[in-house]
């Protein structure tokens, strides 16, 4: 480098300081900020095609965009959901989910049968029972996985009883809430 450029970065070290952050933050910007935005516009869409806005100029209240992704997430149009639950559509989609699930923690699924259909004005209950066979830890790990699932999943019953092989019995009725969409696009 040349004498000269060194001492003049000598004595204004703290304007290549301030350009150095100003790079950093940028690229921190463009990094984080920038999916950040693009989440919350597609939640702000998403939740303007429910009838939801997350315009604080609007009357309707300010809800977080996990919320309305959850929402979106779990509804369907009025129309569509009355037609999936009354196919059986919605309850082997919750079925197929469940085994699936179970199967990851290594439980043997015995016997899966349809629950009861639930039609209300705003949403639909779809539910499942289930009798499997499987470790304890492995029950543990699926409940914890239903859980922290983005689905509207709620857990009515189960039982546990062990077997002589070391597993546990297990019986499960599980239920799902679809929302149902009032208009808009499907």
């Amino acid at each position: 480098m040349d004498p000269i450029q060194v001492a003049w970065v000598r004595r204004h070290w703290q304007v290549v300081g301030a350009i150095a952050v100003l790079v950093a933050f940028s690229v921190l910007h463009l990094l984080w900020f920038g999916p950040t935005l693009a989440r919350y516009k597609r939640a702000q869409r998403d939740g303007s095609a429910l009838g939801m806005s997350l315009d604080q100029g609007e009357a309707a209240p300010m809800l977080p965009p996990r919320l309305f992704a959850l929402i979106s997430d779990n509804s369907l149009p009025a129309a569509a959901a009355t037609e999936q639950s009354a196919s059986g559509a919605l309850t082997a989609d919750l079925l197929g989910d469940l085994n699936r699930r179970a199967g990851a923690h290594g439980i043997e699924v015995l016997m899966s049968e349809p629950g009861l259909v639930t039609q209300q004005g705003e949403y639909v209950l779809v539910g499942a029972h289930l009798r499997m066979r499987g470790p304890y830890g492995g029950f543990v790990a699926l409940l914890d996985d239903l859980a922290s699932s983005r689905r509207l999943l709620s857990v009515e019953k189960f039982s546990l009883s062990p077997n002589d092989a070391g597993l546990a019995q297990i019986d499960l009725v599980v239920s799902r809430c679809v929302l149902k969409r009032a208009g808009g696009p499907g």
